[in-house]
């Protein structure tokens, strides 16, 4: 079950062999195409729920990645999406991208397998480098500020979150998500309250939904001046 490992530890070793090699984008293509195959196999022939199981510490306090229906429908999706941006890049992008690109395929594919909010938070930002870097891509006036700008967005974003995990680990000792889940009556409605509150708030920033995506609040700046 261990071999679930591939789709995160293929694209990182990608990312290093990639600043070396010529044919970068065919090797980026080929590393893309090996997780979408190795997810339809997964889904295909390995039975639900499984747990692989890191370093030989058992949960709650290894690090774990967990399959189940909903996170297999995530990682299809994840590397169904990498596999069309491949596909459809004709520009003419240097070893970095392909880089930075390899980076993000392997960060989005452990936020949807990590079963503990501590590897959660570090591949949320793994992720959000790799997108600053890919906004930032052609270094010019504007693509710079949209990715400084998305910087600063996430780091908000991240305070509200590691906040929240902070909390988790004070009031129930623990990290694991499975065991978060089964602890859950140990606290008090209003601590509840604040740590979903904080969690959701960072995570909807991150992601950008409506109406916390930026571009929302630049909608209102815009039609209301009096706001700024």
């Amino acid at each position: 079950m261990n071999s679930v490992l591939f789709l995160v530890v293929i694209p990182l070793l990608g990312t290093f062999i990639s600043l070396f090699n010529k044919k970068v984008k065919e090797m980026t293509f080929l590393i893309t195409l090996f997780n979408e195959i190795f997810t339809i196999y997964i889904i295909t022939c390995v039975g639900l729920p499984k747990i692989a199981i890191i370093g030989g510490f058992l949960p709650p306090y290894g690090i774990n990645f967990v399959l189940t229906d909903l996170s297999l429908l995530f990682i299809f999706l994840v590397n169904t999406a990498g596999l069309i941006s491949m596909l459809v890049i004709n520009e003419k992008k240097t070893s970095k991208f392909y880089s930075v690109y390899l980076v993000l395929l392997a960060a989005n594919n452990g936020l949807v397998l990590t079963g503990d909010l501590f590897n959660l938070f570090i591949f949320m930002e793994l992720s959000t480098f790799a997108i600053t870097a890919l906004i930032s891509y052609k270094r010019d006036k504007v693509s710079s500020g949209t990715g400084i700008k998305y910087l600063i967005l996430s780091s908000v974003s991240s305070s509200f979150l590691l906040i929240g995990i902070g909390m988790i680990y004070k009031t129930l000792g623990t990290l694991n998500i499975a065991d978060i889940a089964g602890k859950l009556n140990l606290l008090s409605v209003p601590t509840l309250s604040l740590i979903i509150l904080l969690i959701f708030a960072g995570i909807l920033v991150e992601i950008e939904i409506f109406p916390f995506n930026i571009w929302f609040r630049r909608l209102i700046f815009q039609q209301m001046p009096a706001l700024m």
